[in-house]
This record gives C-alpha cells, structure tokens and sequence, in this order.
C-alpha cells in the first residue's frame, strides 16, 4: 500500500514519515475495514443480500467516527487525508451500488426541499 488516492482522482505518493499518523489503532482499524470492501461485494454478490452491504457501510462510518475524533482539522496530514479520501470512495462506491445517490452527485435540488440559509 504505497500510495492511496489523495485529491481527485489523482494519485500521490506518500513520504514515509507521512504514514505515521496512520499509526494509531483508530487508523489500523479503519484501514483493516476499508481493505475488506472488495470481499463485502463478493459475498453479496453471490448471495444476492445486499443487506452485508448496509451493515458494512455503517461499520465503516462507525469506524470513521472514531478517527475524525482523534484528529483537528488544521492539523490534517497528508496520511490522514489519503485515509479520509479512500474512505470517501469506499462509501460513495458502496452506496452507488445499493441504488442510492451520494450526496455530492445530486444534481438538481428538489423544490419542495427548503434549504438553510
């Protein structure tokens, strides 16, 4: 795992002193739950029960939580950044393939919907 997206579809290299924020178990656990994303899929694919999908999807924004909580957001390394961005993808891939529509790729607000100003 020597480089993780980073930005928009780009990828980054990280420096080896820029992985040791992903240190802490926090982090350990996150990545442990991100890497079982492709299995998750598999399973569910061949069991038809997207059910897996929905419990995986909120153990990895349980899991989330539990990071953000550690961490400031000025104080943001680029090892925590590429950990946020894959888990970005992770769930907005997740989401897409149970039919639902993340909320940076709706398109149109709905007009009966009031927004906060």
């Amino acid at each position: 795992m020597s480089s993780l997206l980073s930005g928009q579809n780009t990828r980054a290299e990280l420096a080896d002193d820029q992985y040791e924020a992903l240190l802490g178990e926090e982090q350990a656990n996150l990545l442990r739950v991100l890497a079982q994303y492709p299995e998750i899929v598999n399973a569910t694919y061949h069991a038809l029960e997207p059910a897996a999908v929905v419990t995986y999807l909120a153990a990895v924004t349980e899991q989330l939580s539990e990071c953000l909580g550690e961490v400031e957001e000025e104080n943001v390394s680029p090892g925590h950044a590429a950990l946020l961005e894959a888990t970005r993808i992770v769930l907005q891939n997740g989401m897409r393939l149970l039919g639902l529509v993340p909320i940076p790729d709706l398109q149109h607000e709905r007009a009966d919907t009031p927004v906060a100003g």
